[in-house]
């Protein structure tokens, strides 16, 4: 489908991001982050006001008005709260005492309770205390290091600079009448009727435009090949495909998908887009003379860091694999996402796409029509060497089934190597069938050597292994599965402690 430009776009002009800024100079007040915070579906204005104006009231010494002296004894206040928090978590984790974090102590502070957190997980709570990295964490490195974010979540970032914009007289003091004016007009952005309460309908409304600009303010800069003279810019955000891969641009220990791209016949050149919330492989159809260019982007990283996509069907000079995330992960048109990247793409590429779509998955996508085409494979049509059963419930994950793929055809910005064990429910499936797993119950028993364990076993993919006497355990990665060793010499183990599980 192509969609035409949102409804919020006029209100995302409205809602400038900076109170002070230029419109807000020129019509009053604007909704912005900092104030959108207290918004809520069923708030009244009186609420609205009164929490807003927390933060102001705490930070007015002498109830005189808020001036540069009170926001600067303000901020000093919420950077020794910040470094309160960091000597808080290093004294917790400093179990000998000796002032020094050792990597042990770091290691058993980020397991934390009944292991909860993966084994080779990185914390970013120390990590941000190391500044300099060299490992070695003193008491001093924890009190000179910035707060953590969650400390500035509950005032603007913990400033109240934002009501400096509303000094509607000009003389460096907001009165906390002044504020609460301004507060009022704020309020009746979003409370569209005029009746004081703001209903569902309307903070939906109010939010999608800051969703989007937030989205936009962390995206990551796109640098893409010009679009020549003549060409269409057709750009598709896609979830994922709905067949697995044989090969992967990610890696081992991560899953991937594939959809075929069928390029419909016409004269004019097309400059194509796509974006995937997977790893994906496209396989490329149709006429492909057509394409004078393809952007892949994808909301994961491959080992090289740019995103995890490639493409087969096309000469790698016709080819950019973008950075990571690049115009942002969208399958739903009109969301806050998709308006985000169509916003970016203009940036990027001088005009807005011609045609622009998205779908959550495919098994192939035509374009420039923007149909999308979905499995209709048979349940019990399961290839050689699989096991039926476990077929069965790969094909409510992935409905377009297996999909071979030589490594060496497909252009990536990254090696492309094929899976030592294909990934999740259809990897279990090639797993039973060449008997190197049974299913017993719900548990699938591992009775000889496998190379690692599925990739994406993670979410409703979770399940449940043992592992017979002598068998070694599997390279790879678990996901939010769990594995008990039958021998009992060792406990069973997983991401969530097997809670549940044989």
């Amino acid at each position: 489908m192509i969609v035409r430009p949102s409804r919020l776009a006029a209100l995302a002009i409205l809602m400038t991001l900076a109170p002070g800024g230029a419109a807000a100079q020129d019509s009053g007040p604007q909704l912005s982050p900092e104030f959108a915070r207290y918004l809520r579906s069923g708030l009244y204005v009186e609420q609205f006001v009164a929490e807003a104006l927390r933060p102001f009231r705490a930070a007015d010494v002498g109830n005189d008005g808020l001036d540069a002296a009170d926001v600067a004894l303000a901020r000093r206040r919420l950077d020794a709260f910040g470094r309160a928090q960091n000597a808080s978590l290093f004294v917790g984790a400093d179990l000998d005492g000796d002032g020094v974090l050792s990597q042990e102590e770091r290691e058993l502070a980020r397991l934390g309770p009944a292991g909860a957190r993966a084994p080779g997980a990185k914390d970013e709570r120390f990590d941000r205390l190391d500044r300099d990295g060299d490992g070695r964490i003193t008491l001093q490195d924890a009190v000179s290091a910035p707060g953590p974010s969650s400390v500035f979540r509950g005032v603007g970032e913990g400033s109240v600079e934002p009501f400096m914009a509303f000094d509607s007289d000009g003389d460096g003091r907001v009165m906390a009448s002044e504020a609460e004016q301004a507060l009022r007009r704020i309020f009746s952005i979003v409370d569209r009727n005029g009746d004081g309460l703001i209903a569902t309908e309307e903070f939906q409304a109010a939010q999608a435009p800051l969703r989007i600009a937030a989205i936009e303010k962390n995206a990551p800069s796109c640098e893409v090949p010009r679009v020549a003279d003549g060409q269409q810019i057709v750009a598709f955000g896609l979830s994922g495909g709905d067949a697995v891969p044989t090969a992967t641009v990610v890696g081992q220990n991560e899953d991937s998908t594939t959809a075929e791209l069928v390029i419909e016949e016409g004269d004019q050149p097309l400059y194509i887009v796509l974006t995937s919330g997977d790893a994906m492989i496209w396989r490329v159809a149709g006429a492909k003379d057509r394409v004078a260019r393809l952007v892949l982007a994808s909301a994961k990283a491959g080992p090289s860091g740019l995103s995890a996509a490639g493409v087969v069907g096309l000469p790698a000079d016709k080819v950019m694999v973008a950075p990571r995330g690049c115009f942002g992960s969208f399958s739903k048109p009109g969301s806050p996402e998709a308006d985000a990247a169509r916003s970016a793409l203009r940036r990027a590429l001088g005009r807005a796409p011609d045609a622009f779509g998205g779908a959550y998955k495919a098994t192939a996508l035509t374009l420039p029509a923007m149909t999308v085409a979905k499995a209709s494979r048979k349940p019990d049509d399961a290839p050689a060497g699989f096991d039926p059963r476990t077929w069965r419930d790969a094909l409510r994950f992935a409905p377009g089934g297996v999909v071979e793929i030589d490594p060496a055809t497909v252009v990536a910005g990254a090696p492309v190597v094929a899976y030592e064990v294909l990934p999740q429910q259809v990897g279990l499936a090639k797993l039973v069938g060449e008997g190197a797993i049974e299913r017993v119950g719900g548990t699938f028993r591992i009775v000889k050597p496998i190379p690692r364990f599925p990739a994406g076993l993670a979410g409703a993919h979770s399940v449940g292994f043992s592992l017979a006497p002598g068998v070694p355990r599997p390279k790879g990665d678990l996901g939010h599965s769990c594995i008990a060793v039958e021998d009992g010499s060792e406990p069973a183990s997983g991401r969530f402690g097997c809670r549940g599980r044989p």
